[in-house]
């Protein structure tokens, strides 16, 4: 039986995760006001890495990430059995304990929406390479990956969840750091574009990868599209089958 203290000190865990949270939102948009393009990666670094402890921390009792799936990083109660944050030990057995699986399940229209966006992305991609007879097999790769990713997790497939996590963190940051540019872009974007002197927001939707050499000036861009729809995805799993009802049940 967990004694009060320890109880204490797994709820002071929680609370110092919400707190580094918080601050290392606040710190990034300090970041941004730094004229060096380091302090825009550190930045961005600092809430990616605090918000990803915070979806990492287990129930105390059903031991899944507390704020389950979802952009909801400060909940109530615990995604998967309902049980309410900081509340005392000697309450856990009077509450009702359900773990139904679908506290690390999405929103079925968040999931398609982002879903469709994928499926939108891959398609513009291939048609500005056909337009602009730019078809590589890097492009061809992309376009595959990005419609194959979103028609899965449209489906509530694992591999879906996996491949739209993965071409989303490719679109998180692009950057020109003479000689060298990378940028990918499929789809829907909100970007914060930083370069020496300025900084400004762009959103829509366009279609563009780019990898290779650049001379100029630095810019660094932080796809903030790509990093909720990312945060939503992290740690999210398909809902799970319904058991089936054996026939004596069912009389």
């Amino acid at each position: 039986m967990t004694d009060d203290r320890s109880w204490d000190q797994t709820w002071l865990a929680l609370r110092q995760r919400r707190a580094f949270a918080a601050a290392s939102v606040l710190g990034a948009f300090v970041c941004q006001l730094l004229p060096s393009p380091w302090w825009t990666l550190v930045g961005l670094a600092m809430p990616i890495s605090t918000l990803t402890l915070l979806h990492r921390w287990p129930c105390p009792r059903c031991h899944e990430p507390f704020v389950g799936a979802g952009l909801a990083l400060f909940r109530d109660t615990c995604a998967s059995c309902a049980l309410p944050a900081f509340c005392q030990v000697s309450e856990v057995n009077s509450l009702a304990f359900s773990h139904d699986g679908q506290g690390r399940t999405l929103d079925l229209r968040l999931r398609r929406s982002l879903a469709g966006a994928q499926v939108f992305g891959g398609v513009a991609v291939g048609l500005m390479a056909i337009w602009y007879r730019g078809t590589s097999w890097m492009v061809v790769g992309l376009v595959s990956a990005a419609i194959l990713g979103g028609v899965w997790l449209w489906r509530d497939e694992p591999r879906g969840y996996r491949l739209t996590r993965l071409l989303l963190a490719l679109q998180v940051v692009r950057i020109i750091w003479p000689p060298v540019a990378y940028s990918l872009i499929l789809g829907w974007h909100v970007d914060l574009i930083r370069r020496p002197g300025s900084a400004n927001l762009s959103l829509g939707t366009h279609a563009q990868f780019f990898l290779g050499t650049a001379t100029g000036t630095w810019e660094v861009a932080v796809n903030f599209f790509a990093l909720l729809a990312l945060l939503a995805l992290w740690g999210a799993k398909p809902r799970p089958a319904p058991t089936p009802i054996s026939p004596n049940e069912a009389a």
